[in-house]
Formats: C-alpha cells, structure tokens, sequence
C-alpha cells in the first residue's frame, strides 16, 4: 500500500540499456514468440504497413545559421579537448563572432552584408580545417564529432578553388547543392533530413510500423524500422517483406499505402513470399482527386 512504485526515469535509463546492446530488435522479438505461441498472430494473416515522420529534437536551422553553429559547435568541442591550442589559432574576433548561438544574434538584412557574412563564416570554416589539418599533433581533435560534421557541410554549401590564380569561394546556389537524402540540416544530429508526405512537411526522421490486423486477433506491431526521412515508403516495402519471411512472420496479405504499390513491388512479393500487396493505386487516387476538383 505504501509501495511508490518505480520512478519514471527507470524508464528512461531501460531505455539507455537497450540501445546501448542494441537489444531492442531481440525484445521484440522474445515479446512475439510469445505472441505466436497463444495463437496471437496468426500463420500467413493479414499485416499493414504506414510511415509517419518524426521530428527531429533539434531547431530548424537556416542553411546561413546551419554553418554558423557548425562552426560555433566545433570550435566549442575543441576548446573543451584542448583550449590552449583553440586560443593559439583562433583570432580574437572569433570570439565575438562565434560565441553566440546562431538564432541569438540578427542576421543582416540586406542581401550583400549577409552574401558577406556567409563568405567570412565560409573563409574561417576552411581555416579552421586547414589549421588542424596541418598540426601532426591534432589527430584528437581532428577526430572530434562536430570537427567531422563541418568538412562535408562546408562541401555542402560553398564551392571552393584553390588553384594558384583562380581562387575562389562561394556560396552554392540551390540547383547546386546535394539532394535532400544527403543534405545535412544541423550539426546536432547529422541524420536529419528535410522531407514531405503529402501536407505534412518535417525536419528530423521517418519510421515504419507494421502490426497483424485480423479480425478476432489482437493488433500486434511486428516491425519497427527507422529510417532516414526521405527514404521512400516503396524502397521499405521488400525490405520489410524479406525481414518477415527471416523471422517467420511472412503475412498472406499485406496492406499498404499508395507509396508502396508500385510494380515491382507488388511483383517481388508474389515471386519470393507468395504475399498479396493490397493498396490504392496511385493514379486512381489522382484521378478521383481531379474529378472531385472538376465537380
């Protein structure tokens, strides 16, 4: 009675643990075994299939405040690895200029003083690199997560030539930059991405849940696959399939969303597992969405 019971942060800690032995696939696992056994889930059912976004716990950065706070964040990693060797480099006006977080201070207003600053940010980002790349004594830091990060968001967003007479750096325009799957859009969390499902737009991830949904039978969610968020729902369809038919889970049926029911799929999955791919066809959903339009 007087019991308080475990405190939520044990929660939290399980969590930790699970992660850490990438133990979460055989929890799963063990939980669905016992599913299987109490006749839960039932041989050769029904299973369906969506994607939802999730978003990223991270600021949405501009890509002018993106670098800036690459650069801020990296500088602060190696000041606490080695601050005597940051205050050797780093020119005093840094300080002023990467000291606040990016959204703290006030980007210019006028088009060429902010062209101008994401030039400078641009220019010390490359010192920065040239600096470590040059001490033979600074493969610690070299080796640091956010110094890392800031070489291939630098390529990302400036072109550079560094042939003798032909120097040059600039900001890249759109057309030229990655596409969406590779563009990085914080420093914090490197694998999240800028996507769009139907109206729903995001920066952060993507998962995909499967889960039985027989009638008379408990739905159970067999699947859980995180992926990037611009990874497409039909790229995830044989991959799902394959992981069922490895973990005895392979269903007769397998309802899905439009972004899934493409040919290939749906041919895939008769060949290997014998499955039926139940969805609506993508054309017939745009056409019905012009008739109503028409009405």
């Amino acid at each position: 009675m007087h019991d308080p019971g475990f405190d939520f942060t044990l929660l939290h800690d399980f969590r930790e643990r699970l992660l850490a032995h990438e133990a979460a696939q055989r929890l799963l696992d063990t939980f669905l075994a016992a599913c299987k056994t109490h006749g839960w889930i039932k041989p050769r059912g029904t299973q369906r299939t969506d994607s939802t976004h999730v978003l990223a716990a991270v600021r949405r950065l501009y890509y002018l405040e993106c670098v800036q706070e690459a650069l801020r964040h990296a500088l602060n990693q190696l000041s606490e690895v080695n601050a005597p060797w940051v205050q050797q480099h780093v020119p005093v006006a840094w300080y002023e200029r990467y000291g606040p977080r990016a959204e703290v201070g006030r980007f210019p207003k006028e088009a060429s003083k902010r062209d101008a600053l994401a030039l400078q940010i641009g220019a010390d980002g490359y010192h920065l690199l040239e600096w470590l790349g040059a001490d033979e004594h600074a493969d610690d830091l070299r080796r640091r997560p956010a110094v890392e990060v800031l070489r291939p968001m630098w390529v990302q967003h400036y072109y550079r030539c560094t042939v003798p007479g032909l120097e040059t750096l600039r900001w890249r325009s759109p057309d030229e930059q990655p596409p969406a799957a590779l563009l990085m859009q914080s420093p914090y969390d490197v694998d999240t991405r800028s996507s769009q499902k139907r109206e729903t737009q995001w920066v952060g991830s993507k998962v995909h849940l499967n889960e039985t949904c027989d009638v008379g039978q408990p739905d159970v969610m067999t699947q859980v696959s995180p992926t990037l968020a611009t990874t497409s729902d039909c790229v995830m369809g044989p991959v799902s399939q394959d992981d069922f038919a490895a973990r005895a889970l392979l269903p007769g049926t397998h309802l899905v969303d439009r972004g899934s029911v493409v040919a290939d799929v749906l041919v895939r999955a008769q060949t290997h597992h014998q499955i039926d791919v139940v969805g609506p066809p993508l054309a017939l959903l745009e056409s019905a969405t012009a008739g109503r339009a028409r009405l």
